[in-house]
């Protein structure tokens, strides 16, 4: 199977959602997460959002899943062998568990909830214009939340240097994160750009970025 793909939708404004399968970051090989990013986001998400009329979303979700074996799996596998996943939720004769200890990883791209956009900051690496007209789309935004990159839900959410797990213990040195180096103007540039393109009662949230770069990024784009 190819991946990423789409694995469950829904195209209404009012509860709008994506969840894409990318499959598992030991089995398949040479995994560049921007190149997923393309996919998912570039050619599925947002010719949906942008063929939508202005401030028509009403809630937003979209969602890149990744399984990733544990450290102790691995010791055991040969390169790019399959092993027993264990899903964050399973269905069982006494009906749904939640496992605390599971593979699955999440990325979530863009949420949208109670007036708040959240956005992960490689979404920033495309054109300014691009995504002043996606913000457009959503209703009554209050505030932007600028997310830097992070997986969720898994044990790759506790660690301190998720990408150096990914491209060393599972071999894949393709891939890669933002996490926006505020050294190279083109990042502010285009904030700057985003900032007095969208509706100046907007608030940006930069909370997740750590006390030096959320300094910065509160005195140039305000």
């Amino acid at each position: 199977m190819a991946y990423p793909n789409l694995k469950s939708s829904n195209l209404l404004p009012n509860d709008m959602f994506f969840m894409f399968d990318c499959g598992d970051l030991w089995i398949r090989k040479n995994v560049n997460f921007q190149d997923d990013l393309d996919v998912c986001f570039e050619k599925v998400v947002l010719p949906s959002i942008l063929e939508l009329e202005n401030s028509e979303i009403e809630s937003l979700g979209c969602t890149m899943r990744y399984t990733v074996p544990f450290f102790e799996q691995i010791k055991d596998l040969k390169e790019n062998q399959s092993y027993q996943i264990i899903e964050e939720t399973e269905i069982t004769d006494k009906g749904e568990i939640l496992n605390e200890n599971h593979n699955e990883n999440f990325i979530d791209l863009i949420d949208f909830n109670k007036n708040i956009l959240t956005i992960i900051d490689d979404i920033f690496l495309y054109p300014p214009e691009l995504l002043i007209q996606l913000i457009g789309k959503f209703k009554n935004v209050k505030t932007i939340n600028l997310m830097m990159t992070k997986m969720r839900g898994g044990f790759l959410e506790l660690s301190d240097d998720e990408d150096d797990y990914i491209n060393n213990t599972l071999k894949n040195p393709k891939w890669w994160t933002c996490n926006m180096n505020l050294d190279d103007n083109k990042f502010l540039d285009d904030l700057k750009k985003i900032r007095a393109g969208v509706d100046f009662s907007i608030k940006f949230d930069f909370t997740s970025f750590p006390d030096d770069e959320r300094k910065i990024l509160e005195k140039e784009i305000g």
